[in-house]
């Protein structure tokens, strides 16, 4: 899976470029998620690239989901996984918390970059717009 890939039980959302594209392969991934057992909804927003998929975590067995994610972009989409509930149940897994361990740099990152951009923005629009009041 190309870009974000977010989850929490009961919640995952994926941004793709394939998502930003209106094709048979997206509508076709679109109706196989939604008739997914335990899928509650299925929300695609197609200017950022984006499928949020609301579903039962105790009924809905999430590899599928993944699987069908996979299918958009043909190659194998990784989770990254933040809640508590997940870290407990694979407590006793390295690689998943090697996984977690080696996303925090990138999310950092890019807070990092956000803060550097937004008081770029603001010192460009406080030179241009004089000094405040």
């Amino acid at each position: 899976m190309t870009g974000y890939l977010h989850h929490v039980p009961g919640r995952l959302r994926a941004r793709s470029q394939a998502f930003l594209r209106n094709t048979v392969q997206r509508k076709n991934t679109l109706r196989q998620l939604q008739a997914l057992d335990g899928v509650r909804s299925v929300r695609l927003n197609a200017k950022a690239g984006s499928v949020t998929i609301v579903y039962e975590a105790e009924a809905t067995d999430v590899q599928q989901i993944f699987d069908l994610l996979a299918k958009v972009d043909s190659c194998q989409a990784e989770p990254v996984y933040f809640s508590k509930q997940k870290r407990e149940t694979t407590s006793g897994s390295d690689s998943t918390s090697s996984s977690l361990m080696a996303a925090i740099p990138s999310m950092v990152g890019k807070v990092a970059l956000n803060i550097l951009v937004t008081r770029g923005v603001n010192y460009s629009l406080s030179s241009l717009l004089g000094p405040r009041v």
